[in-house]
């Protein structure tokens, strides 16, 4: 499986909400690293502790079976 998780702003454009962001190019919703990053961190810290998670209960399913 495959994600991509994009956040999108209250502020865009309604015309631009239904295209992916990649067609943007006006830089103030371009990613940056010093802005952005603690935000991607905690969301890829959460993603992997869902993950974590949903291993756990699908192992322990197995196992009842």
């Amino acid at each position: 499986m495959d994600a991509h998780i994009f956040p999108r702003y209250d502020c865009e454009p309604k015309e631009q909400i239904p295209y992916p962001v990649w067609r943007y190019t006006d830089e103030q919703y371009q990613y940056d690293g010093s802005k952005h990053g603690v935000m991607k961190s905690e969301t890829t810290r959460h993603l992997l502790e869902l993950i974590k998670q949903a291993y756990r209960r699908s192992s322990k399913e197995q196992l009842n079976c």
